[in-house]
């Protein structure tokens, strides 16, 4: 559990440490603002999630099929939540960010809409993370997320060649693979 966690947090830190500095301030603070908007609805849903299904999925844990279907039937719902949100998100880019931050934070728009094509799929993550969990499968969490710091720490360094768009890229491969 405690190589999980810390798997997580590498993961949820290196990118903002990578922009703070290759990047500089400035583009951090694009990036942590485009980065915390995004993330305000994942959290908010994955907090009602895991305290609703994580201990129902452990007094289950024995009955794989009838996870697997709560598991897709999760995973259908957060599809049907996140992907209108992340259209309209993504075409509205800009005037949410004015709307919500204000004109001076328009430069967050562009990290924003590459961050948001990731947005079901990294809420698809959360879910399964509850699923790890409940299970008892500690020991893939603990991989899972040590993979997912890897991807974020070495395409994060590449990906600033290019910029926090290159940065938010990597990161929304990091949340595909």
């Amino acid at each position: 559990i405690i190589l999980a966690k810390l798997g997580n947090h590498t993961a949820l830190n290196a990118d903002n440490m990578i922009v703070g500095t290759i990047l500089g301030a400035s583009s951090l603070g694009f990036y942590s603002r485009a980065y915390s908007l995004l993330m305000a609805p994942v959290s908010a849903i994955y907090m009602i999630l895991d305290k609703l299904f994580f201990s129902y999925m452990s007094r289950k844990q024995n009955d794989l099929k009838f996870l697997t279907s709560l598991y897709v039937s999760l995973n259908t719902l957060n599809f049907i939540i996140f992907f209108p949100f992340m259209l309209v998100g993504y075409f509205y880019a800009e005037e949410m960010i004015v709307f919500l931050l204000g004109s001076k934070w328009i430069d967050a728009a562009i990290p924003f809409k590459i961050l948001l094509i990731s947005l079901p799929f990294r809420s698809a993550y959360r879910i399964s993370d509850i699923l790890l969990r409940s299970l008892g499968k500690v020991y893939l969490r603990a991989v899972v997320q040590w993979i997912y710091a890897i991807i974020i720490i070495i395409g994060g360094i590449i990906g600033a060649n290019f910029g926090i768009e290159g940065v938010a890229t990597s990161v929304s491969v990091a949340i595909f693979i």
